[in-house]
């Protein structure tokens, strides 16, 4: 298995973080792990790791015991 072409490359970040918060607003039990979430948005581990370490760091998201990602207000 080869691995799928980066299509975050040439994506601001600021548009990146606004998908990612638009997901989990339209879909408030959203619930995913990294790994998930780099195949639903096609981004890279360091891409990824970095949004996700951005949203927690402002509270929109939070980390459950088990290391998946949902909304911090829920």
């Amino acid at each position: 298995m080869q691995p799928a072409e980066n299509s975050s490359a040439l994506v601001p970040v600021t548009s990146l973080l606004d998908r990612i918060r638009a997901e989990f607003t339209e879909m408030p039990d959203l619930v995913l792990t990294m790994r998930q979430a780099q195949r639903l948005w096609r981004l890279d581990i360091v891409t990824s790791t970095a949004l996700f370490n951005a949203l927690l760091d402002c509270r929109f998201l939070k980390r459950t015991e088990r290391g998946a990602y949902m909304r911090a207000d829920l």
